[in-house]
């Protein structure tokens, strides 16, 4: 009740976390629309759940924006992705480190993919290089990623910046695939191919 922008007829002094008060103050009179009611000195558990009930009732889109609940399926969705991201991490991690044969390259090279080019490349259209733009795996995770949720770095559909770069969610999905089975034949031929 403390967080809502209410504005219409409170008939309870309701207290709050910062020691003040939500409502006229005790002992005052207020006109509702069913009559004139006087504001008790103090407000029972029940009075103050009666009236929290009543503000979400008339208030609902305020409520609905304050306290979001996401529902089970954009969780699962959201949890699904991001299991996904991890698992293209990794796999293009372990590629990377044995093509290489070491740590501290490959992991820069996944920090240079993941938050400077994967930004860059999602929202600027290069016209020359836009093929190349939709094959970096991030800005395909951008494209797949659950409706509900804001993309990184303030593009798409809940981040209310800059719009990605135009790709179909098949090309998308095809380009994560091509990633996965890219790397992971990779790292499978040099571990192969190594001297024991």
């Amino acid at each position: 009740m403390c967080d809502f922008n209410y504005s219409g007829p409170i008939n309870l002094q309701v207290p709050c976390g910062n020691g003040g008060g939500n409502g006229p103050p005790p002992g005052a009179t207020v006109k509702t629309p069913k009559g004139t009611v006087v504001v008790p000195e103090q407000a029972t558990a029940a009075q103050i759940r009666a009236f929290a009930v009543a503000v979400a009732n008339e208030n609902y889109t305020a409520y609905r924006s304050t306290f979001l609940v996401p529902s089970t399926s954009l969780m699962i969705d959201a949890g699904l992705w991001i299991a996904l991201e991890a698992t293209i991490g990794f796999v293009v991690g372990l590629g990377l480190a044995s093509l290489t044969g070491q740590r501290t390259v490959p992991v820069i090279l996944l920090i240079v993919l993941e938050l400077i080019l994967t930004p860059l490349f999602s929202v600027h259209i290069i016209s020359h290089l836009l093929n190349f733009e939709r094959g970096i795996v991030g800005v395909a995770m951008a494209h797949i990623e659950p409706g509900g949720l804001p993309t990184p770095f303030g593009g798409g559909p809940g981040g209310g910046g800059p719009k990605l770069i135009p790709e179909s969610t098949l090309a998308a999905s095809l380009v994560i695939g091509g990633w996965l089975v890219f790397w992971t034949a990779i790292g499978a031929w040099r571990m192969m191919s190594r001297d024991a």
